[in-house]
């Protein structure tokens, strides 16, 4: 004799089927088959909605991915689009590094080293604004100012240095500056 149980959830409304009592062997394979074949139905469901819900995701290319869907469940051209993605992230990230890396250089060069031509400008200028025979002739040190040539831009600060570095007979380098030093800050 067979007992109907109610729907368990998660099933679809299916309900279960079992044996109260068995009295032959042959009642007991027939029930028995039934509840096998009720539960190949419940798990061919079971299959069936695990792939629908993989069906409902998105597919993953290389500029609609966020990383949520692990990578094993990622097809073979979904892992393509995932593995291109983030070589080309990476690629920026290096890119960003070099770049960084190569103003600092250049800031470092040209503005904060000690050999730099704009450290050179300042002990120039220090100079000027400590020897005795400048500040007869331009006055107040702290109102001395230095710049360099004038040029199209209308910009006070465009005003770069005139420099040369030359070597002479014996291999010493030599850096001349040209820049204009003017007693007042209106020049």
């Amino acid at each position: 004799m067979m007992k109907l149980f109610p729907a368990a959830p998660g099933l679809g409304g299916l309900r279960l089927l079992r044996p109260t009592t068995t009295t032959t062997t042959a009642t007991t394979t027939k029930t028995t088959a039934a509840v096998v074949s009720v539960h190949a139905v419940v798990a061919n469901r079971r299959r069936h909605a695990s792939t629908s819900n993989e069906s409902k995701r998105r597919a993953v290319t290389p500029f609609n991915d966020d990383g949520h869907v692990p990578w094993t469940n990622l097809s073979a051209g979904e892992k393509t689009a995932r593995a291109t993605q983030q070589t080309f992230n990476f690629g920026m990230v290096i890119v960003g590094l070099v770049l960084t890396g190569g103003v600092s250089y250049f800031l470092y060069q040209e503005v904060l080293s000690p050999d730099s031509k704009t450290a050179y400008f300042n002990r120039a200028v220090n100079r000027i604004k400590k020897d005795p025979r400048c500040l007869e002739l331009l006055g107040d040190p702290k109102k001395i100012t230095a710049f360099g040539e004038e040029t199209q831009n209308k910009w006070r600060r465009a005003r770069p240095i005139a420099s040369t570095v030359t070597k002479d007979s014996r291999g010493n380098e030599h850096l001349m500056m040209h820049f204009n030093v003017c007693p007042n800050p209106t020049h």
